[in-house]
């Protein structure tokens, strides 16, 4: 039993340890949280890494004076540094919007729609998208109806280079007309980067576990 036990952890350690060997710094905002409101943006994002990736957290107030206009609500980018290497395994790309997140639309927000969108460079099959749930006037909108989003690419292979990264993009457009109030938002939102097991690995596990659970119904027995 307790060599089928290493097997298991053995085989997900190789995984873990793989995925923090995809990165060569932190997270950054590449383009800070931005807007066209005429109005005063205040924001406590920050961004930070996770062991697959990165997770943009914190909140946002956009006043909006009285008027009509439009543009975009929020932009951010943030990325991470990707190692130089190639990677042998396939990989998948994620965004992951939990369901608690939300934004506060004040009185006279005509329309909030966009993308979140996340990428490896020179791996075009990476690149995903998922849209921001389309929202009309004031109040509370959760995303994807407090469900929230995950998103995966298909597998897709990484030839390495120099300066390629995991990018995470927000990009939120509105428009608005009314006395004026305050957009308020709140994240997280998460971009990560998952190695796809080789069969060989799966086989690993999947043997480990089984043979596990068949000493464990005959120590009963």
């Amino acid at each position: 039993m307790k060599l089928n036990k290493l097997v298991i952890v053995a085989a997900v350690s190789a995984l873990s340890s793989l995925a923090h060997a995809q990165f060569s710094g932190l997270p950054y905002f590449s383009v800070a949280p931005t807007t066209q409101v005429p109005g005063p943006l205040v924001s406590t994002l920050t961004v930070a890494p996770t062991p697959t990736g990165l997770v943009v957290s914190g909140t946002v107030t956009i006043t909006a004076p009285p008027g009509t206009y439009s543009g975009t609500l929020l932009r951010f980018t943030a990325v991470r540094p990707l190692q130089v290497a190639a990677w042998i395994p396939p990989m998948t790309t994620t965004i992951t919007q939990p369901g608690t997140d939300y934004i506060n639309n004040p009185v006279g927000n005509g329309l909030a729609f966009g993308q979140i969108y996340s990428s490896v460079d020179t791996a075009p099959a990476s690149n995903i998208s998922t849209g921001l749930w389309a929202n009309s006037g004031p109040g509370f909108n959760y995303y994807n109806g407090g469900l929230g989003y995950s998103i995966t690419s298909a597998p897709f292979s990484y030839a390495g280079g120099a300066g390629n990264f995991l990018k995470l993009t927000y990009d939120l457009d509105f428009n608005y007309s009314g006395p004026g109030g305050t957009y308020f938002f709140t994240l997280p939102t998460y971009a990560s980067i998952n190695t796809v097991p080789e069969p060989t690995t799966m086989l690993a596990i999947g043997s480990g576990v089984v043979l596990l659970a068949r000493r464990r119904r005959r120590a009963r027995s």
